[in-house]
């Protein structure tokens, strides 16, 4: 039985997986290389990060200065908010006695914004953010929180939250309407692969 829920945020909770790809495109434009395709950035996109860029740049920039370009070109778009319904759904789910956590990449200076625009203040007991790879805040959420391995479970819409998940040894579940595309999120072999909020919500409450 699922007691304790950890969200990834953008991909996940957010809809806001073009203002990444064009956030990046931006960073690209100051590196001087050539753009991608959104369906590129898609298939070859990965965490942890500079895994992703390195492939690109050759260790040209640091994490934190990719942070920093990236934060600055991301400010520059149009604001993004939740997914349609999923606002609700959390607040169904707190309301039911869920224990809910997010662990993130993105700045913690959107995310927290986005959180009191729309919301969610109230809803999560535990946030990470500004992280390069989740698996040691993942644990830390764990082993803080009391979570109980095989009453929790992990949603992400990478590889990367699947593979630290199950190295953890927690439940795992990718969802299709986030960055990475479906045939590479299997390919990390997650308990569940979710393609709209009503599988989610009925695979949680075990319907």
């Amino acid at each position: 039985m699922i007691k304790n829920i950890i969200f990834d945020w953008s991909g996940v909770i957010i809809d806001n997986t073009n203002n990444v790809y064009l956030a990046v495109m931006g960073f690209w434009h100051r590196f001087g290389l050539e753009p991608i395709t959104f369906e590129q950035f898609r298939q070859e996109f990965k965490l942890p990060v500079m895994d992703f860029y390195d492939k690109y740049l050759l260790s040209k920039v640091s994490f934190e200065e990719q942070k920093d370009i990236f934060t600055e070109e991301y400010a520059k778009l149009q604001k993004a908010g939740p997914y349609n319904y999923i606002v609700d759904l959390l607040g169904r789910l707190k309301e039911i006695g869920f224990k809910m956590a997010v662990i993130s990449s993105d700045p913690a200076v959107h995310l927290r914004q986005a959180m009191n625009d729309y919301g969610m203040d109230d809803i999560f007991i535990d946030i990470k953010t500004d992280l390069h790879n989740k698996k040691e805040a993942l644990a830390e959420v764990i082993r803080n929180n009391n979570f109980q391995p095989e009453e929790t479970l992990f949603i992400g819409d990478t590889t990367h939250e699947i593979e630290v998940g199950k190295e953890l040894g927690i439940k795992t579940a990718g969802v299709t309407w986030g960055i990475q595309l479906e045939d590479k999120l299997r390919s990390a072999n997650p308990d569940f692969i979710f393609h709209n909020l009503e599988e989610m919500e009925k695979t949680i409450l075990g319907e």
